[in-house]
This record gives C-alpha cells, sequence and structure tokens, in this order.
C-alpha cells in the first residue's frame, strides 16, 4: 500500500526527474519500475529488533567465552592436583595404599612436625 503525502513536488529545475516524483518530507517516492515508501523513523522497529538480536548473540558469545574460561580453569586445577598427587606418592610409597582420610592425616601430622 503506498500513501500519499500533500507536497509540492520538489523538481531538479533540468527536465523531469525520469519519470520520478519526489515529495518534500521523503513521505514516498514513485518511480516506473517499485514503489517503496519511507516514513521518518520507518527503520525503527527494525532498527530496534536487529539492535536486540546483536544484544542476545553478544550476550550469548560472552556466556560461551566465560564457560569456556572455567572448563579451563577447571581442567588446570584437575592436572595440578593430578600431578601434586603423583609427587607425593612418589616421594612417599608409604602413602599408595592409604585412603583419603589416612593420607590427610598422615600429611597433617608430618606438617605438624616440622612445625
Amino acid at each position: 500500500m503506498l500513501l500519499a503525502v500533500k507536497a509540492a513536488p520538489i523538481h531538479s529545475g533540468i527536465g523531469t526527474n525520469a519519470g520520478a516524483e519526489f515529495f518534500a518530507g521523503a513521505a514516498y517516492y514513485k518511480t516506473d519500475t517499485n514503489e517503496r515508501l519511507f516514513r521518518a523513523g520507518k527503520d525503527t522497529n527494525m532498527d530496534r529488533e536487529a539492535a536486540e538480536k546483536a544484544l542476545v548473540q553478544a550476550r550469548h558469545r560472552l556466556e560461551e567465552v566465560q564457560a569456556r574460561d572455567r572448563k579451563k580453569e577447571r581442567n588446570a586445577r584437575t592436572r595440578r592436583l593430578i600431578q601434586k598427587g603423583a609427587i607425593i606418592e612418589s616421594a612417599m610409597p608409604e602413602t599408595n595404599n592409604m585412603g583419603l582420610d589416612e593420607l590427610r592425616d598422615y600429611l597433617f601430622s608430618l606438617s605438624k612436625r616440622q612445625n
């Protein structure tokens, strides 16, 4: 649907506008091949939707990056704990057959003796 605005045509002063009528206020223009509606702020809804979509995408990208960072930190901690456990087992072979509670008590007793 094409809306018309009652306004005086704007001419370039040189002949015609090549089959197009341009009206003041950019309310609409009509050419031989197509008709388009231009209103002030007509793209506001599209711009708003595009901005909201871009914001949601940016938030998701940020969440993905944060999730990757958390996973990297967890993996680094896991690796560090495994390496420390391997060092303890190699330095103190008597701890290989201990349960976790026994190992904790044993390590605390060793640290208290040195203080």
